[in-house]
């Protein structure tokens, strides 16, 4: 039987695809659609797209056009059945093929992604899991050096990361001409400390690097206003 994770206006099957629709996915895509409505980015790259939910929740709320990438075969079938299925289908383009690989005549206004990023010191249970999870060859220099030729002159790179890597990307994309341009702290629970960070990366210095913070859930478990804020267009919540 299919795995379904059912949203407002479109649905994601994840039976095959090797990450599954989860908070991390579910927040980068809210996140990075208002910020292509406030920016008014109307071609985007969404790099690993899994089961194609960062891509989907993005034509959901946005007119913008989605390009995504996934190297993973299984999860690239399984994303594209999901973006046939859509109502958003004529504005979503997945193709199986490696980041690294891939090469476009047309910038990118906005550029998102859910890199891997474990270390050789983690181990994976088999193939695929590595591919989808670990660092490989989609090192932080060679995402950056790859995505500083695919941004227009005005455009923006979004990360989601756990807060333990954090560091290491912060500064990866300078000696790219990549700055970074601001970070949204992810609490899972009020109090408790971030587990998450959404980073964003423009050509431009900022005069003000923005720091700012998304908190989950109350400490009695119940969803914050600003969490059912965000996700209101796309989830039952």
């Amino acid at each position: 039987m299919a795995e379904v994770f059912q949203l407002k206006r479109f649905s994601v099957r994840h039976s095959d695809s090797e990450v599954k629709v989860g908070t991390d996915g579910l927040i980068l895509g809210a996140v990075s659609a208002l910020f292509a409505q406030e920016k008014g980015a109307i071609n985007i790259l969404d790099i690993g797209t899994g089961t194609g939910i960062v891509a989907l929740m993005l034509t959901d709320t946005s007119g913008a056009h989605i390009t995504a990438l996934e190297i993973d075969e299984r999860s690239a079938e399984e994303a594209a059945e999901n973006a046939r299925r859509s109502p958003f289908a004529e504005r979503i383009t997945v193709l199986h093929t490696d980041y690294l690989q891939y090469r476009t005549s047309t910038p990118y206004d906005l550029i998102v992604s859910n890199p891997p990023y474990y270390t050789a010191t983690h181990s994976a249970e088999y193939e695929r899991r590595t591919l989808a999870k670990h660092i490989g060859r989609l090192t932080p220099d060679t995402l950056f050096a790859r995505v500083a030729k695919d941004l227009t002159e005005d455009g923006y790179l979004l990360l989601i990361l756990p807060m333990n890597t954090v560091a290491h990307f912060e500064q990866k994309g300078r000696p790219h001409g990549l700055q970074l341009h601001g970070s949204l702290f992810v609490r899972t629970v009020a109090g408790k400390a971030p587990k998450r960070a959404v980073l964003f990366w423009h050509r431009r210095i900022p005069s003000d690097c923005f720091i700012d913070t998304l908190t989950i859930a109350n400490p009695d478990g119940s969803y914050t206003d600003q969490y059912r804020q965000l996700m209101q267009p796309y989830l039952f919540i």
